[in-house]
């Protein structure tokens, strides 16, 4: 999906209608603290595509002045590459099955590659968007919706990295219930203007076509080749289409 598509004329889009597609981690990693002093910071990965994720906060003891528990957080990378290259999101869910959670801290980040130190530092210290989701009624399933505009600017990303922190019990890694995006979509029918022949191309032959069209006798308005609006097709038209070329 990458870049939305990069083009020197104005286009059409039409042919709008919403599907959407359930997206399951590629890979997945246990990112925690393993240092007494540090107990509050993860620096280390472990756990790399475990059946569950163990979750838990940490607990520096101030009375002691030792740590008590480690904190576990937990990524996730996903493969967005299956939405198709014309696609413009509306709806992007992170859903997984945890119990025990009132409330969890989600780190996103569309970072490329595989989950590495580098990755899991940026993604845990310099995250694009990250927020505190309450779970009020402590269900099991969760969804967390993720804002389509944090994640995109004028690229659609080809992958998101998702850091989960919160303290409750193991969350299940596998299956049907293994954490997963829900990314709903919008197709869009992109057609260049110019293009008279409907190859996506605008070229000389589009030059061609649109030549016959101003001198046939049967001359019929076609809207693609309107190129200064005038509800008209003709010699200007014309002018237009050849500077385009």
């Amino acid at each position: 999906m990458r870049k939305y598509l990069n083009i020197v004329l104005l286009i059409f889009i039409s042919s709008l209608y919403s599907e959407s597609i359930t997206i399951y981690s590629t890979q997945s990693a246990q990112y925690i603290s393993t240092s007494s002093a540090s107990c509050c910071t993860p620096t280390s990965l472990q756990n790399f595509n475990a059946t569950t994720m163990s979750l838990q906060s940490c607990w520096w003891h101030t009375v002691y002045e030792q740590c008590l528990e480690n904190k576990y957080t937990a990524i996730w990378k996903f493969d967005l590459s299956e939405v198709p290259e014309n696609a413009f999101l509306l709806n992007l869910n992170f859903l997984f099955n945890q119990s025990g959670v009132y409330g969890s801290l989600v780190d996103v980040s569309t970072e490329t590659g595989n989950i590495s130190d580098g990755l899991a530092s940026n993604l845990y210290n310099n995250p694009i968007w990250t927020d505190y989701i309450n779970n009020d009624d402590n269900l099991s399933n969760h969804s967390i919706s993720i804002p389509i505009e944090q994640i995109t600017n004028d690229d659609n990303p080809i992958q998101l990295n998702i850091l989960l922190s919160n303290d409750g019990y193991s969350i299940t890694n596998t299956g049907n219930n293994a954490p997963k995006l829900v990314v709903e979509y919008e197709i869009q029918n992109i057609i260049l203007l110019g293009d008279i022949n409907g190859d996506s191309i605008v070229n000389v032959l589009d030059l061609m076509a649109l030549v016959s069209t101003i001198f046939n006798s049967n001359n019929n308005y076609i809207e693609i080749v309107d190129m200064n609006y005038d509800s008209q097709i003709n010699i200007f038209d014309l002018i237009h289409l050849i500077d385009v070329i």
